[in-house]
C-alpha cells in the first residue's frame, strides 16, 4: 500500500474525528491514534463537546490563542502580517477573521464552544470530509482521510461515475478532479465558499457570508472603481508583508512575457526599494520571448537577475519521487512531476513571488471551449455540448457519456454564477486552480516556498460580480497593471504586441501621458547567461556522488512507469472491465508514443484509482 507523504513546514497535515461516545470502540480510538502517530501525525488531542467526542490530530502541536488554540497549515496575509506556518502563530495573536483572510491554508480553530474548520478566502487551502461509521471526518489531506476511514473500519468504494470522470478522455477539463463527490464513495472535498462547524449539535456544513456575497454583488461604476483601487492595494501590501516580515534571507521575483507576472512586478515597483531587495527569476522557454522581455524589464527598471546560492540536494530514487507525487494528489490532479534532485523542505530562506491565480479573475474554461459550448441555453444543454466535444479514450457508450455529462450537471448546478457560462468558470475556481496553485507543498519541498500576490479579496469581488461583463473581466489585469504602474502596458507582452492589442485603447487610462508610447527594450542578457551557469554549477557541487543505479534507474525512469502501467492494468481490468479494456489500453499507447506528458497524466489517473482500492482492500 502507498506510504503517507507528510507534507513540509509551514503545512501541518491534520484530522479532526468527531463522534458520539458510544458510536466508537476504544479498541478503534486507540488504532486510530497509534496509527496517526506512526504516519506522522504526532501531537494528538481530545476534547468533549457534550456528548460529542472530538479527536484533533495534526503533525505540528496547536498554537495557544485567546480563548482557545489554533491548528494551522499553510501561509496567510492576516491583519496585515504575513503569516508563515503554525509556529508564526504567537499567543498574542488574534485569529478573528482568519477564515476571510487570503494565502493558501487551512486551519482549525478550538474553543469551549467548537471547532470551526475553514480554508483561505479562494480556496488555496482545501479540506476534504466524510460522514460515515459513526464519525464526522475532515483532514486537509485527502489521503490521510482515507487511512483513517480505513482504520475505523469503513470499507471504501470507488464511484463508477468517478472512474469514467478520470478515464473518459485526455482533455484538459477532465486533467483533475472535477466534482465535490471524491473518488471514494461518501468523501467529498468541501467548496471554498463553506467552512465546517463542530459543536455540542455535532457537526454542520456552514456558508462563508462573505465569498459568497462576492458572487451576489450589485455594483455601480463606482464600486468597480473603488474595488479595483482596493485590489491594486492589496495586492501591494501582499508584497510588502513579505518584505517586512524579515522571515526570509532572500525574496525571489517570477517574471516572464505574460499578464500576471507582469502586474505583479508592477506592485513590486510600488513598495519602496523592493526593485533592489529582490532577485529576478525567468526562464529561457524556447519560442517565448519570456527571457527577452524580462531581461528589457529589468534593465529599465533596474533589478538583478537571480542567484543561487546552494540550496540542499538531496538525491531522491525514482520510487521515492512518485510516491510523493502520488500521495500528495491523489484523486486531485493528475499532471505529474517528478524530480531526482530536492532540498527536502529545506530550502525555507528563500520566497518565490508568482503571477499564480491571475486566471481566476478573467476567466478560464469558457475560452478554451467556447466552440464546443457555444449556443448552449442552459446548464444540462451545456454539459451535453461540453462532453460531446471530449475526444475519447474508453469504448465510446452512449451510458456512460451519459454518467459523465450527469456528474458535470449536479457540480454546475451548485456552483455560482448567473448563467450557465459563468457556472462552467467558477467550475475552475472550485476545482483547478486550488490544485494548480493551492496545493504547493510539493513546491515547498521540491523547491523553495512561494506565495501569490494577485490573491485579493477586492479584486475577486470585482471580477465575480455580474456587474462585469465579460470583455471587463478579460482586460481586468491589464486595467489593474495600468493602475499599479501606467507604463508597463505599453511594453510588449510575449503573445501580443501593445500595437496588436486593441484592448488597451478601451482602458480608462490613469495617465494618458503613456498612451502609444513607443518603448524600445534593452533586451541584453548576458548577465542572465553567465548567472545560468553558474547557478547549474552552484546545484551540481551541492549533489553528492551516487552510485551508477540511481543515475541509471533515473535514465531508465519511463521503462519503470510502462511496467507500472501495465501491472495496474492488468489489476484494474477485472474490476473495470466495461472501462478498462484493449480499446482504452491501444488508445493509450498510440497517442503515448508521441506524448510523453500525456502517458505521464494517464499513468497519474490509473495509479490515483488503484491507490485509493488498496487502502480499503489489496487487489
Amino acid at each position: 500500500m502507498l506510504k503517507f507523504w507528510n507534507a513540509p513546514y509551514p503545512f501541518n497535515d491534520f484530522v479532526v474525528i468527531s463522534y458520539k461516545k458510544d458510536s466508537l470502540s476504544p479498541e478503534i480510538i486507540d488504532k486510530v491514534q497509534r496509527l496517526l502517530k506512526d504516519n506522522g501525525i504526532q501531537s494528538v488531542n481530545n476534547i468533549s463537546l457534550g456528548r460529542n467526542q472530538v479527536m484533533i490530530s495534526s503533525s505540528l502541536l496547536w498554537s495557544r490563542i485567546k480563548d482557545g488554540f489554533l491548528v494551522f497549515s499553510g501561509v496567510a496575509r492576516h491583519q496585515g502580517k504575513f503569516v508563515y506556518g503554525q509556529n508564526s502563530i504567537s499567543s498574542e495573536d488574534l485569529v478573528r477573521d482568519l477564515n476571510n483572510s487570503v494565502g493558501i491554508f487551512t486551519a482549525a480553530t478550538i474553543t469551549k464552544k467548537g471547532v470551526l474548520l475553514t480554508q483561505d478566502f479562494t480556496g488555496c487551502g482545501t479540506l476534504f470530509y466524510s460522514n460515515m461509521n459513526g464519525a464526522f471526518v475532515v483532514s486537509n489531506r485527502y489521503h490521510l482521510l482515507l487511512l483513517v476511514l480505513a482504520w475505523m473500519g469503513y470499507k471504501g468504494k470507488m464511484l463508477y461515475s468517478k472512474v469514467i470522470a478520470s478515464l473518459y478522455s485526455y482533455t484538459t477539463f477532465l486533467a483533475q478532479n472535477v466534482s465535490s463527490k471524491m473518488d471514494i464513495e461518501g468523501a467529498y472535498q468541501l467548496p471554498f465558499d463553506k467552512e465546517i462547524i463542530i459543536d455540542k449539535q455535532g457537526a454542520r456544513i456552514l456558508s462563508k457570508s462573505e465569498v459568497s456575497s462576492a458572487y451576489n454583488s450589485k455594483l455601480t461604476p463606482w464600486d468597480k472603481r473603488e474595488l479595483l483601487l482596493q485590489g491594486k492595494q492589496e495586492i501591494i501590501e501582499n508584497i510588502a508583508s513579505v518584505i517586512e516580515s524579515n522571515i526570509f534571507q532572500k525574496v525571489v521575483l517570477d517574471l516572464s512575457g505574460g499578464q500576471d507576472s507582469r502586474a505583479v512586478f508592477a506592485a513590486l515597483l510600488n513598495v519602496d526599494n523592493a526593485i533592489n531587495m529582490v532577485e529576478i527569476l525567468t526562464k529561457n522557454v524556447p519560442g517565448s520571448r519570456d527571457l527577452e522581455i524580462a531581461a528589457g524589464l529589468k534593465n529599465l527598471f533596474g533589478g538583478k537577475f537571480y542567484r543561487e546560492e546552494g540550496r540542499p540536494q538531496y538525491p531522491i530514487s525514482l520510487s521515492e519521487s512518485l510516491n510523493i507525487w502520488r500521495s500528495y494528489f491523489m484523486g486531485t490532479y493528475y499532471t505529474m512531476g517528478l524530480t531526482s534532485w530536492s532540498p527536502k523542505g529545506e530550502n525555507q530562506k528563500q520566497i518565490r513571488l508568482s503571477g499564480g491565480c491571475g486566471e481566476i479573475y478573467r476567466g478560464f474554461w469558457a475560452p478554451i471551449y467556447q466552440k464546443s459550448i457555444a449556443g448552449s441555453k442552459n446548464l444540462k444543454e451545456m454539459a451535453t455540448q461540453l462532453v460531446d466535444g471530449f475526444p475519447i479514450l474508453i469504448t465510446p457508450s452512449m451510458e456512460k457519456k451519459q454518467v459523465l455529462k450527469e456528474l458535470l450537471l449536479e457540480e454546475f448546478m451548485q456552483l455560482p454564477g448567473d448563467t450557465p457560462i459563468a457556472k462552467f468558470d467558477n467550475h475552475y475556481n472550485y476545482f483547478r486552480n486550488r490544485y494548480h496553485f493551492g496545493m504547493r507543498a510539493f513546491e515547498y519541498y521540491h523547491d523553495c516556498p512561494m506565495w501569490f500576490p494577485l490573491i485579493s479579496k477586492s479584486l475577486f469581488r470585482l471580477a465575480m460580480s455580474s456587474a462585469i461583463n465579460e470583455m471587463e473581466k478579460k482586460h481586468l489585469m491589464l486595467e489593474l497593471t495600468e493602475q499599479l504602474h501606467p507604463l508597463l502596458i505599453w511594453i510588449d507582452y510575449d503573445k501580443v504586441a501593445t500595437k496588436d492589442n486593441p484592448a488597451i485603447n478601451l482602458l480608462p487610462l490613469s495617465d494618458k501621458r503613456f498612451k502609444g508610447i513607443n518603448i524600445t527594450l534593452d533586451t541584453s542578457s548576458d548577465d542572465w547567461n553567465e548567472l545560468e551557469k553558474k547557478n547549474k554549477e552552484a546545484l551540481v557541487r551541492n549533489r553528492p556522488k551516487m552510485e551508477r543505479e540511481f543515475y541509471e534507474e533515473w535514465s531508465s525512469y519511463m521503462e519503470k512507469l510502462r511496467s507500472d502501467f501495465n501491472i495496474t492494468i492488468s489489476d484494474l481490468m477485472p474490476i473495470f472491465s466495461d472501462i478498462i479494456n484493449d480499446q482504452f489500453t491501444n488508445n493509450i499507447n498510440s497517442i503515448s508514443q508521441s506524448n510523453a506528458r500525456f502517458f505521464n497524466a494517464m499513468y497519474a489517473k490509473l495509479l490515483s484509482i488503484k491507490d485509493q482500492i488498496e487502502i480499503f482492500s489489496e487487489l
